[in-house]
C-alpha cells in the first residue's frame, strides 16, 4: 500500500491534528515527540480507521525487512499514547489494535506559528541573556564546520544556546525532515 502524502496531507480529531507531510502531530497547538516508527504506525492506524489493525500488520509496515519481538510494537503504541492521548487507540485483546476516535482528512495547512517566525527551527520563547560572548564563539565555529557540539555539565544553558545559535546562524541553512523526500510505504 502506498499513501500519497500530497493527497492527504493531514487529519484532525478532537484536539489533535496530524501533519502527514510534516510528520508531525499537534496537540492543543504544541508538537508532540514522535520518533519515525511511531508517526509511521499512526499513519496506518488513521488509514485503517474503523477496522482492528491485526499485530502482525504493524510489523510489516514500520519494520519492513526486519525481524522485531512484538515489544517494540507496544512501544511504540505507549508513544503514540502519549502524544495523541490515552483513550485514542483501542487494544482488541489477542488480535491488535483500532483507532478509537474519528479522524477527518484535513486540505492542505497553513504554516504553524513557530514555521513563519522561524524558519524550520523552534521557536524561542524568551530572549538570550548574557550569554552574547558565547553565541559569538558558536555563530564563529558554525561558519567553519558543518557540525559543532556543545558540551558541558548540566544547567550551564546548552539547550538554550544551541538553538539561538541556530536562528542566529540562519534558518535557511538548516533542513527541516519534514523536507527530507518521504519514502514509500509498500505492504
Amino acid at each position: 500500500m502506498h499513501i500519497d502524502l500530497r493527497a492527504t496531507p493531514g487529519w484532525r480529531f478532537d484536539d489533535v491534528e496530524v501533519r502527514a507531510d510534516e510528520r508531525r502531530v499537534l496537540r492543543g497547538g504544541i508538537a508532540q515527540p514522535l520518533g519515525w516508527r511511531a508517526f509511521d504506525l499512526l499513519r496506518l492506524l488513521i488509514e485503517r480507521r474503523g477496522q482492528v489493525v491485526i499485530k502482525d500488520e504493524p510489523m510489516l509496515w514500520v519494520w519492513p525487512s526486519l525481524v522485531v519481538e512484538e515489544n517494540n510494537l507496544t512501544v511504540q503504541i505507549s508513544a503514540l499514547r502519549k502524544a495523541i492521548g490515552a483513550n485514542a487507540i483501542r487494544t482488541v485483546p489477542g488480535r491488535g489494535y483500532q483507532l478509537a476516535v474519528d479522524a477527518v482528512a484535513i486540505g492542505p495547512m497553513e504554516p504553524s506559528a513557530v514555521e513563519e517566525l522561524a524558519g524550520n527551527l523552534p521557536g524561542q520563547a524568551t530572549r538570550l541573556l548574557g550569554r552574547n560572548e558565547e553565541l559569538a564563539a558558536v555563530l564563529s565555529l558554525l561558519a567553519d564546520a558543518r557540525m559543532v557540539t556543545l558540551t558541558g555539565v548540566g544547567g550551564i544553558g546548552k539547550t538554550r544556546l544551541g538553538p539561538q545559535a541556530a536562528s542566529a546562524f540562519g534558518s535557511t541553512a538548516f533542513r527541516s525532515p519534514s523536507s527530507w523526500p518521504q519514502p514509500a510505504f509498500v505492504r
